[in-house]
């Protein structure tokens, strides 16, 4: 059986990487979507945080971030 699908792959090793090239990008393309999503819920998070009057350093620990981007997102230098 090994031996037939590896027969079978070997002649169209162009069209399987071509699909494996296809489901990475797929996959990658989620992880940004992904982390785009949890980075526009920290920034959400930070702002009603700030509004609050919390520290900004609570407020980076809270996030996950750096307090140089939480800043960044509040508007502060």
């Amino acid at each position: 059986m090994r031996n037939v699908l590896e027969s079978y792959l070997a002649g169209r090793e162009k069209e399987v990487v071509g699909i494996m090239v296809k489901l990475y990008d797929q996959d990658e393309v989620l992880r940004d979507y992904i982390a785009s999503e949890k980075r526009e819920q920290a920034q959400e998070t930070a702002q009603n945080l700030h509004k609050m009057q919390i520290p900004i350093e609570q407020i980076s620990k809270a996030v996950g971030y750096d307090e140089k981007t939480v800043k960044e997102w509040l508007g502060i230098k």
